[in-house]
This record gives C-alpha cells, sequence and structure tokens, in this order.
C-alpha cells in the first residue's frame, strides 16, 4: 500500500505543472507578437526557438500534472532556455523602444517554473520510483 500511497501527486508538483504550462501558453503568444512586430530572416528564426520552447515548456507542465520526474527536470531546463531568450528579447526590445508587458510576463513566469519544477523534482523522482515498483509488480497505473 505504501507505493499507492507515494502515487499521490504532491502539491508543489500540481503548482509547478500549472505554472509551466502558463509559461508555455505565454511563451507562443510572446512568439506570436514577435512575427507580428518583426518581419524579417533573423526574426523568423527568433519565432522559431520562442515557439519550440513555449511549445516545449507547455508539454512538460502537462506531464508534470501527470507526475513524471523527467518532466520537471526538463521543464526545469526548458524555463531556463526561456529565462535567457526572454531577457535577451527583452533587451533587445528596450533598445529598440520597445516594451510588452507580455515579456515582462514571460521572464516572471520563466523564473517561477525554474523554482518550483526544481523544487519538485525529488518529490515526482519518488512518484516515478513507485510506479516502477507498482509496474514491475504487474499493476500497471497507465500514467
Amino acid at each position: 500500500m505504501d507505493d499507492f500511497e507515494e502515487l499521490k501527486l504532491p502539491a508543489i508538483a500540481k503548482i509547478s505543472g500549472g505554472i509551466a504550462l502558463l509559461l508555455g501558453f505565454f511563451h507562443c503568444i510572446l512568439a506570436a507578437q514577435t512575427y507580428v512586430v518583426l518581419r524579417s530572416s533573423v526574426s523568423l528564426l527568433v519565432v522559431g526557438v520562442m515557439l519550440s520552447l513555449g511549445l516545449a515548456a507547455g508539454y512538460s507542465g502537462y506531464r508534470i500534472t501527470r507526475g513524471s520526474g523527467k518532466a520537471a527536470i526538463a521543464a526545469t531546463l526548458v524555463a531556463a532556455g526561456t529565462v535567457l531568450t526572454t531577457g535577451v528579447w527583452l533587451l533587445f526590445a528596450l533598445k529598440h523602444g520597445m516594451l510588452s508587458p507580455l515579456t515582462l510576463l514571460v521572464l516572471l513566469f520563466s523564473l517561477a517554473t525554474v523554482i518550483f519544477s526544481g523544487l519538485a523534482v525529488p518529490d515526482l523522482r519518488r512518484v516515478d520510483a513507485a510506479r516502477e515498483r507498482l509496474r514491475a509488480q504487474g499493476l500497471d497505473t497507465g500514467l
């Protein structure tokens, strides 16, 4: 029965998954906004990177809500990448006289995702281990 108790998703994982999902959503919107504002060959590369990071953050957030420790690690790394790219984009935009509140929001969600996903990793690794022990006993939880 202890393994079944360990399958329960911790509150930090629910929070982390929700924040990562929101990060992915807002980062994709920021990519669309960037595409509308800037139309050059370089901006297509930037939009592609932003869209990729947004989709990866959203998918990782979804997988965290399903109890995946690997997804928490991935979300932490992806969010660190979004901190970097969004920070660079913010500096570029400010240099050219543009300021989007959405950029600040994405930066805030990126930092929150790094923190909360990093904190959720140990708890989710325990969930992964319990799931593997149950699977070894022939009880596949389907998650």
